[in-house]
């Protein structure tokens, strides 16, 4: 019997797998390949075959923050239509906060299905990020620029330590442009934080299903989630996998008034209440936050020194930092905000 399928009986009648009829259960084990990745994730097929459950589990004891966080929104998501699993539960097993959920249905949403439909795609993306829910108005949402830009930039760059004053100095390029933005009531939104592959399913209506929610913010800026999948999107479409590729791609997506992303990123702010007229600045917001979230994908939860397992030293965090698709479009966003 596998790790995953003894959790599952040790648990069975608090996840309720009774009730949702799970049984002769087999599983198979995934292991995301990325640097950063914090979990195993099982695939639960049941007697027939079908995948009906997934099981993650965190690859440290004690580094739960990513499960609590994606239980946490599947709960807020729940009954609202937005495309994501179903929560089956959390259980505590062996030091560990393990997360159990339902697979979703539909078509793997891959670079090559991009290219295949590009339209199709676009538009079921901006009828998922504007399906996600406003959490707070603008007019209880005070101090979303501290908590959601400075307090994530100021963490990368501590943990990087001293690189010249490289990242010190983009951050404080990022906070001089995006002074117009930065006093602006806006309304925080549920916001995924990655959409992208291959996180990303078509169902059978054309809908989008969104997996991986670990990186989720409750409280999220809107436009975030829009600007990222489309940078993905931009990039699927022309299978731009090299960094100077995707520095075209941007400009191809976001650069200058022929640029087709502009329009509907435009129409997105009008409609969350935001002055289009702040979309340069919502361009480079959302790639230096998703710049910002290395530091806690890089950090073990509980990890406090360079001595605790699992924590980069401030030399592979500026390794890191400098391999990081998304710190080189942040980047290119800073050198092409008078374009934007």
């Amino acid at each position: 019997m596998t790790f995953v399928e003894e959790l599952l009986r040790q648990h069975r009648a608090a996840l309720g797998l009774d009730e949702r009829r799970v049984r002769g259960m087999r599983t198979s084990v995934l292991t995301p390949r990325f640097t950063t990745s914090r979990h195993v994730v099982g695939m639960v097929s049941g007697a027939r075959g079908r995948p009906e459950l997934v099981v993650k589990v965190p690859r440290r004891a004690g580094d739960d923050s990513g499960t609590r966080r994606e239980a946490h929104v599947l709960g807020l998501l729940a009954g609202t239509g937005v495309g994501a699993p179903q929560l089956v539960g959390l259980v505590e097993h062996e030091d560990r906060a393990v997360l159990v959920e339902t697979v979703v249905r539909g078509a793997e949403l891959d670079p090559a299905r991009v290219r295949q439909d590009p339209e199709a795609a676009v538009a079921a993306g901006v009828a998922f990020v504007s399906a996600l829910p406003v959490t707070r108005p603008a007019d209880a949402n005070a101090g979303w620029y501290e908590r959601a830009v400075q307090r994530p930039l100021r963490s990368l760059v501590e943990l990087v330590g001293d690189d010249g004053g490289d990242l010190a100095g983009l951050v404080e390029r990022t906070h001089a442009v995006l002074a117009p933005l930065r006093d602006v009531a806006v309304p925080a939104v549920l916001e995924h934080a990655d959409l992208s592959h291959p996180n990303l399913f078509l169902a059978a209506d054309g809908s989008l299903q969104v997996i991986d929610w670990e990186r989720a913010d409750e409280h999220g800026v809107p436009g975030h989630d829009l600007v990222f999948l489309l940078g993905h999107l931009g990039e699927a479409r022309r299978g731009a996998w090299t960094r100077d590729g995707q520095r075209e791609a941007f400009d191809a997506t976001f650069t200058g008034p022929a640029a087709w992303a502009r329009p509907l990123l435009a129409d997105h702010l009008r409609a969350r209440g935001i002055d289009p007229a702040l979309l340069p600045q919502v361009v480079v917001l959302a790639w230096a936050r998703s710049s910002a979230t290395l530091a806690e994908r890089l950090v073990p939860a509980g990890a406090s020194s360079s001595e605790d397992a699992g924590r980069p030293t401030p030399e592979q965090a500026r390794a890191a930092v400098a391999a990081d698709r998304d710190v080189a479009l942040w980047r290119h966003a800073l050198d092409r905000v008078e374009q934007l």
